[in-house]
């Protein structure tokens, strides 16, 4: 019973990391190879590497498992109960916009 036990926590654990990484985001990067078959010096065919290309791409916290995480994680303070005298209304500090870069036009001018 001690065995099935321990797997059950070892899976507990992969889906609570797999959830933090859902909340929180997560990178990687992704190579793609491509490859052409030629004919070696023993007459033999063999693959031979043509092009490679690595992108790294990313994936944003997603919301609901945020809110999942923090609501069973930080009890009754993101469990959506109304706090007394809540108005509902979130007031965000305003951000300040960097100016637009200019576009050159083909003349070389800008525009």
């Amino acid at each position: 019973m001690e065995h099935n036990a321990s797997l059950s926590d070892e899976k507990d654990l992969r889906v609570e990391d797999a959830l933090l990484q859902k909340a929180v985001g997560y990178t990687w990067t992704e190579t793609t190879r491509e490859y052409k078959v030629v004919q070696g010096e023993d007459g033999e065919e063999e693959r031979v590497l043509t092009k490679e290309k690595s992108v790294t791409r990313h994936v944003s916290g997603d919301l609901s498992a945020q809110m999942y995480w923090l609501s069973h994680r930080q009890g009754g303070a993101w469990q959506g109960e109304d706090q007394p005298g809540a108005s509902g209304v979130v007031i965000l500090p305003a951000a300040e916009a960097e100016p637009l870069p200019q576009e050159e036009g083909a003349d070389g001018h800008d525009h």
